[in-house]
């Protein structure tokens, strides 16, 4: 059900004019498509999305229309402190998504940032152990992704 895009991506996703939008418009395609949901939340997430207003008003656009999904501030923040103090990488600073991804059990993240996919496949930080996956490109192996995310439940939202 649920894939959570990470910010240095989102032009990536859903600007067709974007340098990379080919190895993300399956991602695009599928959210569009109602195939696959983006997930967000949280005070940190928020703030980087209101920093990119353009995407801003389309996420409130594809939640309006059920293609996205907020999860609950509140559990993303606390997960954030606690994640705060248990990973302490000094080039890491997306503890907010590791946290979105905990408290939604969405399975896969989409993203380029290296440091957040060392951090994000670590399956300690996960209450319920499983693995996260990443998209990073139009592989097979990516592409096979989204649709194990368009299965997975999505745990937390705001909206059921």
């Amino acid at each position: 059900m649920g894939i959570v895009i990470d910010m240095n991506v989102i032009a990536c996703v859903f600007d067709e004019d974007s340098a990379d939008h080919g190895s993300f418009q399956p991602v695009r395609e599928r959210i569009l498509g109602g195939r696959l949901t983006m997930v967000y939340g949280g005070t940190s997430y928020m703030a980087e999305l209101r920093t990119a207003s353009r995407y801003q008003l389309l996420v409130g656009e594809l939640n309006k229309a059920r293609k996205a999904v907020q999860v609950r501030q509140d559990a993303v923040d606390q997960r954030q402190r606690e994640l705060e103090q248990a990973i302490l990488e000094p080039d890491f600073g997306d503890h907010h998504i590791v946290a979105l991804l905990c408290v939604s059990g969405s399975p896969v993240l989409c993203t380029k940032d290296q440091a957040l996919i060392r951090v994000a496949k670590t399956r300690g930080h996960y209450q319920d152990g499983k693995r996260r996956y990443i998209y990073g490109k139009a592989r097979k192996s990516h592409i096979r992704l989204l649709d194990l995310a368009a299965k997975a439940e999505v745990w937390g939202t705001v909206h059921s």
